[in-house]
């Protein structure tokens, strides 16, 4: 299982937004790459396609964008891995 948590969603703008803050998931499988956990993350909060998934050295860090209807998402949130 893997824990994911402290996701915030914040929608990409020429003034700052608020962001939001979702509640922590589950996700099943225990090897999933982090395009994976991306792609269940919109799927979970119904925020569109993938658009770029952010590369950082720390493994336990998630960040991607989405992409929903002509408006940009920046998604972050932190990965652990439950034995």
């Amino acid at each position: 299982m893997i824990y994911i948590q402290n996701i915030t969603i914040q929608a990409v703008a020429k003034t700052p937004q608020p962001k939001q803050y979702v509640e922590p998931l589950m996700y099943p499988d225990n090897k999933a790459t982090k395009r994976d956990i991306a792609e269940f993350i919109m799927d979970s909060y119904d925020l569109g396609l993938l658009n770029t998934l952010n590369h950082h050295s720390a493994t336990h860090v998630l960040s991607f964008t989405a992409i929903n209807q002509k408006q940009l998402f920046q998604i972050t949130s932190d990965i652990t891995k439950l034995d």
